[in-house]
């Protein structure tokens, strides 16, 4: 039988820890790498709020579309009412473009929305487009639509009080000052700006 004898135990850690000298060796190194790291991670955060920041102070411009229906030579416009936008003016049906979304889609969407008809993108085509100042930077898109289908409607009463075709020798005197100046711009396509002095 085999009498194994205890192995002795270390007195002491055999890893020279007690022998580093202070303020340099490993421990050193990795104190400045770690410092390093530390000073590039700040800049890496400082540069990202820097960043946003200046997102911030570029956010999207707000994108409108207005949609010219004409029929025996006049014109589709709505007066505006209980929005907080142009209320008691007359202007073409429209609206925002919302995320994710083609101007030709808006179109198609908000006429829905707000005259109750259908029409197809491929009936849009593009007359013009104004850059304007208003109570922000704002671009709106000017489509004519070639074909529809249903009578056009108040379908938002809570939006919209009046609504009547028009001549465009005959335009009323309440209308929002930028849609005049696209009625009046020509066949198209052109380009305006409104409101920069």
């Amino acid at each position: 039988r085999l009498h194994l004898e205890p192995r002795p135990r270390a007195l002491h850690d055999p890893a020279p820890r007690a022998h580093r000298p202070a303020g340099g060796g490993a421990g050193a190194a990795g104190g400045l790498q770690r410092g390093r790291l530390l000073r590039r991670e700040r800049a890496r955060c400082g540069r990202f709020r820097q960043h946003r920041q200046a997102l911030m102070r570029h956010a999207g411009i707000p994108t409108g579309v207005h949609v010219l229906l004409e029929r025996g030579g006049e014109v589709l416009l709505m007066r505006r009412a209980g929005t907080g936008f142009f209320d008691g003016l007359y202007s073409l049906p429209g609206g925002h473009v919302e995320e994710g979304e083609s101007l030709r889609a808006t179109a198609v969407r908000e006429m829905r929305e707000e005259l109750g008809i259908e029409l197809a993108e491929a009936s849009l085509e593009v007359l013009g487009v104004v850059h304007r100042r208003s109570d922000t930077n704002r671009i709106d898109f000017f489509l004519r639509a070639q074909a529809w289908l249903g009578e056009p409607q108040i379908a938002e009463p809570n939006k919209c009080d009046d609504l009547r075709w028009f001549a465009r020798n005959a335009l009323p005197a309440a209308i929002v000052p930028y849609v005049r100046d696209a009625l009046t711009a020509g066949a198209g396509p052109w380009i305006s700006e409104s409101g920069w002095g």
